[in-house]
């Protein structure tokens, strides 16, 4: 995978899907954490971002998505754990087949899959309870989700002050 520490920074690459349906999003959230992110992870050396995505989700919901065009290239500077992050997320648009299955919860639902020793659990959130009472990371995301760009869009989001 495409991470890797230099200057005390962790550097990670990271893809997502935005999986939508309705005024719903699909989500995921590592057992233990206070947080949520959009299903996705890191990609592999010589691997394309978009057949990064697909391998991913289909290794965590089991199903074979279509993934769409490029919505968000994401960069986001945090700290967690004590540790630094940059983190680049390239974040797409991907459309689940018509009867799902595999790990895809129903709404209402949740879905589990064990990762490596992380718990991963699947759910489905109203765009609305983003940022209310949901903490969706990175938060610039939150608001972002409810009306898709036309075209790709470059968001930066900073947890920690910039360096002078």
């Amino acid at each position: 995978m495409l991470s890797f520490d230099t200057d005390g920074v962790r550097f990670n690459l990271r893809v997502a899907g935005v999986i939508l349906a309705g005024d719903h999003v699909l989500l995921h959230q590592i057992a233990g954490t206070d947080y949520w992110i959009l299903p996705g992870g890191r990609v592999e050396g010589g691997e394309a971002t978009s057949a990064a995505l697909h391998r991913e989700l289909q290794e965590e919901l089991g199903v074979n998505v279509q993934v769409g065009r490029l919505l968000w290239v994401v960069e986001s500077f945090f700290t967690l754990q004590g540790r630094r992050f940059h983190e680049l997320g390239f974040y797409y648009r991907v459309t689940l087949p018509g009867s799902p299955g595999g790990r895809v919860p129903a709404r209402g639902q949740s879905s589990h899959r064990q990762d490596g020793s992380n718990l991963l659990t699947f759910r489905w959130f109203s765009l609305g309870d983003l940022g209310h009472g949901v903490r969706l990371l990175p938060p610039v995301l939150g608001a972002a989700l409810a009306h898709p760009p036309l075209t790709t869009r470059h968001l930066v989001y900073r947890d920690e002050p910039a360096d002078s």
